[in-house]
């Protein structure tokens, strides 16, 4: 059983400056019964949870951002005398102890603990539905709309809900609830993520899978995981601009499902990999990862571009691209990008210390993919949960694959109040990490192609898509169409554009634009303009800050760098 829920909380100037919050509102909905439930105070919240849903034994209540409601939740555990353990069973029922899974980056999955004889497992609608609530309503064409209300106010503990309030409430916590069922649960999908999701229907559907992608040991998977590299951004300006800014047109060709494309399109590693010793042997025709030390420097006159990061050193930027190793460096290559290195780079090998060869096969995906896609085609138009359903679960598979084996983890605690963490590091499960570490590998494989015919009108790359300071027409792009797998389309047609760093830049023709600035929701960045988007730039933003009871947005300012 489960429950869309919502916190309203205090936010005004007073207590943003005297450093404290509470619930003065909730709701809850309870969709297969159509029963909302709502109050005043985080402790009737529980009650009145408990009240009507002891039964159940156990029960599930999500909160849209868990980051923001589950501090809430964790600093009244903490202040009512409960302690954090590393997991929760039935003997716990009696005890006064919660679990939480809370990412070293700070992404909250769950928390977990009994209440009273109760367990409630309380999860992150947000982890499976990555949209806010009006734009839930507005993409399920749902009859419920997010309604406002003045946060400003300053509301008492254990305040009366005025009508409007309620309402408000019972929106929100409908509009989630419908989002929930249309587009995973009413499908029978339900992991705490849409990566899990994905994952958990292809191995239910894929026999033998353990056979097919078995599991490494911690030398294959460390060794192969160092060839992982994901999505390739670049800004094609001169070493010694700051910035890249043209005025005439331009067009953005985005590829159509990048990685599900991938994946139809190209052989993909199975089984154990075979391990090598020295140079790979060209003649085996096997796909291959290769550690070698080599010196490399971007060649000079030809259209090339750098492609190689170097991460965990202190002599390079882990986010360059480098132009000039200056000294001899270990690398680990997909045997793609080590032919993309060849191609722009004038190596100097050292030596070929050994790798990995791999047995590929096409088709491994296909039935996944093409399900998917059928499924996302037939709803378009017409059930726009099973639309977003499979939009979700064919882009979300890759990821999933390159599960991470560190496993950091923040640990809640109160101090002087104040709701802190600390990062306790352990180790994970894993899945088969060749998987996705060759299919980002033909995935830049695919745009570095591009971005060659294209050289001379190459302004900016991003992972699926590629800026040209030249009309559509005259782009040179293969297999165009809006919609189908492996074809490129265009997105957008520009008049003037300036670029200032990845995922940061300004386009824009007569009737619209697009801003892009990491760090900077949507909602801040289309306050800039042209005359404004430029490095120096400073906004007055809201970000969260713990204090005492919950959270809080606090003014910041956020500067354009």
């Amino acid at each position: 059983m489960w429950l869309s829920c919502d916190f309203e909380t205090l936010a005004t100037k007073e207590c943003i400056e005297k450093g404290y919050t509470y619930v003065w509102g909730w709701g809850s909905y309870h969709l297969e019964t159509d029963t909302f439930l709502y109050g005043n105070s985080i402790d009737n919240f529980f009650e009145t949870i408990y009240n009507n849903y002891k039964l159940e034994g156990e029960i599930d209540l999500y909160f849209h951002n868990l980051k923001f409601d589950g501090s809430f939740i964790l600093n009244w555990l903490e202040n009512n005398g409960y302690n954090y353990v590393e997991k929760i069973n039935k003997s716990c029922k009696a005890k006064k102890v919660y679990t939480t899974l809370v990412s070293g980056l700070g992404t909250f999955y769950n928390i977990t603990f009994f209440y009273k004889f109760l367990k409630l497992s309380i999860k992150n609608s947000l982890n499976l539905i990555n949209r806010s609530v009006a734009q839930i309503a507005k993409s399920l064409k749902l009859d419920t709309l997010k309604g406002e209300i003045d946060y400003t106010l300053h509301r008492e503990e254990n305040h009366c809900l005025s009508n409007e309030e309620v309402e408000y409430l019972k929106n929100d916590v409908i509009i989630v609830a419908k989002g929930l069922y249309e587009t995973f649960f009413k499908k029978g999908m339900d992991k705490m993520t849409v990566g899990s999701n994905a994952l958990a229907y292809f191995k239910k559907n894929t026999k033998n899978y353990t056979y097919f992608f078995p599991k490494l040991n911690k030398t294959e998977d460390t060794l192969i995981r160092e060839a992982y590299r994901g999505g390739y951004v670049y800004i094609n300006k001169p070493s010694y601009a700051s910035y890249l800014e043209i005025n005439k047109k331009g067009c953005v060709y985005d590829y159509n499902s990048m990685y599900p494309s991938v994946m139809l399109k190209y052989p993909l590693p199975l089984f154990y990999p075979i391990r090598f010793e020295g140079k790979p042997d060209g003649t085996k025709n096997l796909a291959y990862v290769i550690k070698l030390e080599c010196k490399f420097k971007l060649k000079e006159g030809l259209n090339v571009i750098p492609t190689i990061q170097i991460k965990n050193s202190l002599l390079y930027s882990p986010n360059e691209y480098i132009t000039d190793s200056g000294c001899f460096v270990e690398l680990t290559l997909t045997h793609i990008d080590f032919y993309h290195m060849l191609r722009n780079y004038d190596v100097q090998i050292r030596r070929y210390i050994g790798g990995y060869y791999f047995h590929s096969k096409r088709g491994i995906f296909d039935n996944y993919i093409n399900e998917f896609a059928k499924l996302k085609q037939e709803c378009k138009g017409v059930d726009e949960g099973g639309y977003m359903l499979a939009k979700l679960l064919m882009n979300s598979l890759t990821g999933k694959f390159a599960t991470s084996p560190k496993n950091d983890i923040k640990i809640p605690y109160l101090y002087d109040g104040v709701l802190g963490f600390k990062t306790e590091i352990s180790e994970k499960n894993t899945e088969y990490i060749p998987v996705t570490t060759f299919i980002t590998a033909y995935a830049r494989h695919e745009l570095f192609t591009t971005i060659y015919k294209n050289f001379n009108n190459f302004l900016y790359c991003d992972t699926d898509s590629v800026h040209l300071s030249c009309p559509k027409e005259e782009a040179v792009i293969e297999n165009i169409h809006k919609t189908k797998f492996g074809c490129w389309d265009c997105e957008f047609e520009f008049n003037k554009a300036r670029y200032i760093k990845p995922k940061c830049y300004y386009e824009e023709n007569e009737n619209e634009r697009v801003i892009k600035t990491a760090g900077l929701s949507h909602k801040y960045a289309q306050k800039l303009d042209w005359d404004s988007f430029k490095l120096g730039t400073c906004l007055q933003v809201l970000k969260p800050k713990q204090v005492k009871g919950g959270v809080v947005l606090v003014k910041s300012i956020f500067e354009i760098k």
